[in-house]
């Protein structure tokens, strides 16, 4: 937990290389602790592809959005809050790149 709230606030100061890096290792370590699919780990890969959208690196953006998306709806199911956010910010990266109709639901 303390290292996913050190990336955040490396984050909020614009430090995005560093909380970057503090995103993958509270990513690696959630997946070594609680295995490739669990709600942590869907926490961790949301933040990181905040990281990657405010770097301007949509397709890493994308990528992280999609995979932390497909794990919450497994996870929690289509109803859950997290799904919705998860929605949003997939559709944010999308309409950045002009793929309007992909960010349409």
């Amino acid at each position: 937990l303390s290292l996913n709230n050190l990336a955040i606030l490396l984050k909020q100061q614009r430090r995005l290389d560093e909380a970057e890096a503090m995103h993958r290792r509270a990513l690696a370590m959630r997946e070594t602790l609680f295995g490739p699919s669990h709600v942590d780990v869907a926490s961790s890969l949301h933040g990181l592809a905040i990281v990657h959208y405010m770097q301007g690196r949509f397709d890493a953006a994308e990528v992280m959005h999609r995979r932390a998306l497909a794990m919450r709806e497994e996870l929690l199911g289509p109803s859950h809050v997290d799904i919705a956010l998860s929605l949003n910010n997939l559709a944010n990266v999308l309409y950045d790149q002009r793929r309007f109709d992909e960010a349409e639901p």
